[in-house]
């Protein structure tokens, strides 16, 4: 199993408020979400929401996607730091 860090500015879930770490204005390798499989995100857009979403809401929106479980990484995180294994 292969283990990835990471350290991001926190940012605030648009679902459930929660603060998690954000990377997605930085390279490619910062931000964890790089690590999930691409999920559509057209249904927050089109509810006004950033698309930026915490680990626990992206899981479960991959999970209503039809992904399996065993194909998404496990990922512990703060709100600025993050552990992600693959």
């Amino acid at each position: 199993m292969k283990r990835i860090t990471g350290c991001s500015k926190a940012a605030i879930c648009p679902l459930c408020g929660r603060k998690f770490p954000c990377g997605v204005s930085g390279r490619k390798d910062v931000c964890w979400c790089y690590y999930f499989p691409v999920v559509d995100d057209r249904s927050l857009k089109e509810q006004g929401l950033a698309t930026c979403v915490c680990p626990v809401c992206l899981r479960h929106i991959a999970l209503q996607q039809y992904y399996s479980e065993e194909h998404l990484p496990h990922i512990e995180f703060t709100e600025t730091e993050w552990v992600i294994e693959l």
